[in-house]
């Protein structure tokens, strides 16, 4: 005997209006529509399908999985593999969530212990970018000025020039060594003369800061930096990276992004 659909959405423990959203999707079609009066009936054995719906509902898979081990009645083998590749799914979603609970808190500590001006650490993915570099050894910071002057000058007018940054590869100060790299973004590569070398700088995941571009706010934007990484599950990995931006989008670079490559710790959480 058919049961009309209150009575089979009370023997499959859900609702009226769960079951109408399952036969507009397709998922589970009444076998009888009364072409009168419109009312649904379902047969009992329908009951099956109905729980099997609610249990892969239950494991959190799409619908459009559910769709196709319903039409298919999968071997268990099948149903394994499906469970396995839902849990692994899981896994790599609670491993995000343990590392934005880790940022949660290394955010709070950093405000319960702020000490002078705020700044942002955002653990973000850099892109890899095509560059014109010129890399050498320089007795201070200021030098760099020159290898972008250099770099200019040996770029071809049609060069598209997408912005500037430094890779900071080794700096002693106090011996007036510093290794640094000028490096002038491009937007596809160009032909340069060969002291200028045109690569990709490699993609990474970095730890990122903004601070304006002063002497004064490197030191504290970068203490901000370590902090918060040392609070998360990730270490340093390679040079410092940077880039020079203009709020006023002239040539006035005033402000810069210091990006600390990272990778994860021993034992941590990527």
């Amino acid at each position: 005997m058919m049961l009309r659909i209150g009575d089979f959405a009370r023997r499959g423990r859900v609702s009226v209006k769960a079951l109408h959203h399952y036969e507009a999707i397709g998922l589970l079609m009444p076998a009888r529509v009364d072409p009168v009066t419109g009312y649904r009936f379902y047969e009992p054995a329908q009951l099956g399908i109905l729980h099997r719906l609610m249990v892969l509902r239950a494991l959190g898979l799409p619908l459009e999985q559910i769709r196709t081990f319903l039409e298919e009645d999968p071997s268990p083998a099948d149903m394994r593999a499906l469970l396995d590749a839902r849990k692994a799914v899981l896994a790599r979603r609670i491993d995000a969530e343990r590392a934005q609970l880790a940022a949660i808190e290394a955010r709070i500590r950093h405000l319960e212990d702020a000490q002078g001006p705020e700044y942002d650490v955002v653990v973000r993915d850099v892109p890899a970018t095509i560059v014109a570099s010129l890399r050498r050894v320089v007795p201070e910071y200021g030098a760099i000025d020159g290898l972008f002057a250099e770099i200019a000058g040996a770029l071809p007018g049609t060069a598209r020039i997408a912005g500037h940054g430094a890779v900071w590869h080794h700096c002693a100060p106090e011996r007036r060594e510093i290794d640094c790299e000028a490096v002038v973004v491009l937007e596809r590569p160009t032909k340069v003369p060969r002291r200028i070398k045109v690569y990709q700088l490699p993609a990474c995941r970095a730890a990122c800061v903004v601070h304006p571009s002063d002497e004064d706010a490197f030191a504290p934007a970068c203490s901000a930096a370590r902090m918060a990484v040392s609070r998360q599950p990730f270490e340093f990995a390679g040079p410092m990276r940077e880039r020079y931006f203009s709020s006023a989008g002239d040539a006035r670079f005033d402000l810069t992004e210091i990006q600390f490559p990272l990778q994860p710790s021993p034992g941590g959480v990527s």
